[in-house]
């Protein structure tokens, strides 16, 4: 933390309209809008709860050597898909703090009833079939349009262009299972979605069908996010595997937000061994590569965090 008597801290307290992916922002968004913020004067940020008594009430704050930097990054274009991101977080006005003063300690000075703090709490475990009510999960397969926005937007690579007209629906047809959720509202009864209406989440089981499985395609859209659609179908997922292939091998591969998701579902970590990969179209792609290391020194960083 800079000894600056000018340094400001930037608050943008999380709306109840909220729908960002917290595992999401921790481990990538900010990290790259960090480094990409620095030559501005960003110091330090943190998504943190501003109340232990008010659980989930969670804001991002962020630390600058002075205003003026900030507004400086605002007008950055490179920066414009980051600041997309943090409107998601929060369309509330930034509160500025100025002075030096501990990011730690800035729960001291707020009241969870603040109104122009608006805390946010995401649901308890108890409350999320209730916020689940609103969707249904259908076994079927999402359009190659849809396939491709959902990975997408749910920071997972997404096909290339040329694979849309042939490969990807070939891909989509050989999957051994497959589950995507609608909006329950727009429907035209809980199994037929309506008119036009798209996939909002999905998951998918790849393999033999008997000895050899992997799950892959768990992608939700933002929108939606953190509502227990993930969980519901990789729920689904594992049991067709346990139903249809009792004796298969089920093979996933999961950034380290989503470690602690599978291993409820009786994944286990596969050390001493590793995973490996062969994908001439990604390890030729410099901006694939690059992208990968960010994720691992991320990761890195991440994991001696919590040693």
């Amino acid at each position: 933390m800079s000894s600056s008597n000018t340094s400001v801290v930037v608050l943008y307290p999380r709306t109840s309209k909220s729908t960002f992916d917290l595992d999401y922002y921790i481990s990538t968004h900010m990290p790259l809008a960090a480094k990409a913020w620095k030559k501005y004067g960003l110091e330090t940020w943190r998504v943190a709860e501003l109340d232990e008594n008010a659980p989930y009430s969670i804001h991002l704050l962020m630390v600058w050597a002075d205003r003026e930097g900030f507004n400086n990054a605002l007008q950055d274009p490179a920066t414009q898909e980051i600041m997309a991101d943090v409107k998601n977080f929060s369309n509330e006005t930034p509160i500025f703090i100025p002075g030096n003063i501990s990011i730690t300690t800035i729960s001291l000075l707020f009241d969870k009833n603040d109104p122009v703090l608006r805390f946010a709490r995401q649901p308890r475990p108890d409350e999320v079939p209730m916020a689940f009510e609103q969707y249904v999960v259908l076994q079927g397969l999402p359009s190659p349009r849809v396939y491709h926005d959902l990975r997408k937007l749910a920071n997972l690579t997404p096909p290339p262009a040329e694979a849309m007209e042939e490969i990807v629906p070939k891909s989509l047809q050989n999957s051994f299972a497959c589950f995507v959720a609608y909006v329950k509202e727009d429907m035209v009864d809980e199994q037929t979605p309506g008119p036009g209406q798209d996939a909002i989440a999905m998951g998918r089981l790849l393999g033999d069908g008997a000895l050899f499985l992997q799950l892959v395609d768990v992608a939700v859209h933002p929108h939606h996010q953190r509502n227990g659609l993930g969980k519901r179908i990789v729920e689904l997922l594992v049991g067709f595997a346990d139903e249809h292939a009792p004796h298969a091998y089920v093979s996933l591969v999961a950034d380290l937000p989503g470690q602690q998701l599978y291993q409820k579902y009786g994944f286990e970590d596969v050390k001493p061994s590793i995973c490996l990969f062969r994908c001439l179209r990604i390890q030729g792609n410099v901006e694939a590569r690059r992208d990968r290391e960010a994720r691992q020194a991320v990761a890195a960083q991440h994991t001696g965090d919590l040693a």
